[in-house]
């Protein structure tokens, strides 16, 4: 595995390789399940070195880690949503696992404007766009290990707005389809669906050598927006900038800012109806281009 040096999560100063981290998850791992009824604490603990794992690891690296340190992904998301918890978990005292999901599930119910089934209908959908959502559905109960089929179909429901028919917005959806998932709140899920098209997009447009180079949820982030016909001329720029490390999601922004599309001199100026009319009669004999000269002006023009 990479040793690099790392933060631990989003807050943190403390710097950890992902060696080290793997090692931490797995020490709370099993002190978390040797006695699930009495260690929910061990279990946010877990939770708090998987959410820092995860963002550390390499974009689609995190089912593969899971399976190397022998933790299921159900529980990993189970962890991680007891992490996302962890304060609601203690101010009522939950002490088992049991305890605590109920605890979630309460305040979800509690906290929420209007449950995305109470209505059965908030927008209908046609019956193509019925059948795609039952599709990407499908695709997410049956694509739980795989990371990128998954996040591509969670990405498809939320741009064409799948989830209208039976939620308010793509936030409800995420709250209560995708819970279990451990993949955070609406801003995470829209990051990584960021994340996927940046990393279609280069995967389409560099050689597998370069796009490994920005292999990490927050710098294909950064590609999200970029436009295909500019992806090749903003990563060679960003790479230059990096030298032989990898490129950071700032040197990624400066080659954004210094990457332009070409300016409109380069374009085919436009021209007068005089400046044609000359173009094309120097092009013919001079005798010709004068017959021509006198039909539109007049015999009077030498």
């Amino acid at each position: 595995m990479n040793n690099s040096q790392l933060v631990v999560g989003s807050k943190q100063s403390i710097k950890l390789s992902i060696d080290e981290l793997t090692a931490k998850v797995s020490e709370a791992f099993e002190r978390a399940t040797t006695s699930a009824s009495i260690a929910v604490n061990d279990a946010i603990e877990c939770g708090r070195w998987l959410f820092s794992l995860r963002e550390n690891i390499p974009h689609g690296g995190w089912h593969p880690t899971l399976a190397t340190i022998g933790i299921p992904p159900r529980t990993a998301s189970q962890m991680l949503k007891y992490f996302e918890h962890r304060d609601l978990i203690v101010q009522k005292s939950a002490t088992t696992w049991t305890q605590a999901d109920q605890l979630i599930k309460a305040n979800r119910q509690s906290t929420a404007d209007l449950s995305p089934h109470s209505e059965p209908c908030v927008e209908k959908l046609s019956p193509n766009e019925s059948v795609q959502w039952q599709t990407q559905l499908a695709v997410i109960e049956s694509c739980r290990d795989s990371h990128r089929e998954l996040i591509n179909a969670i990405g498809v429901i939320r741009n064409l707005r799948l989830y209208r028919e039976q939620y308010l917005s793509f936030e409800d959806f995420v709250n209560d389809k995708l819970s279990d998932f451990g993949f955070g709140g609406l801003r995470n899920m829209n990051k990584l669906i960021a994340a996927s098209l940046g990393r279609r997009k280069i995967a389409s447009k560099l050689t597998e050598s370069d796009a490994k180079k920005f292999d990490k949820t927050s710098r294909l982030v950064a590609f999200a927006d970029v436009p295909d016909a500019e992806i090749a001329r903003i990563a060679s720029k960003s790479i230059a900038l990096a030298g032989d490390k990898e490129p950071t999601v700032k040197q990624i922004k400066i080659a954004k800012e210094s990457v332009t599309v070409e300016p409109p001199s380069r374009l085919r100026p436009k021209t007068t109806l005089a400046e044609q009319l000359r173009a094309i009669l120097v092009q013919m004999p001079e005798a010709e281009a004068m017959e021509v000269v006198h039909d539109v002006f007049g015999r009077g023009v030498a």
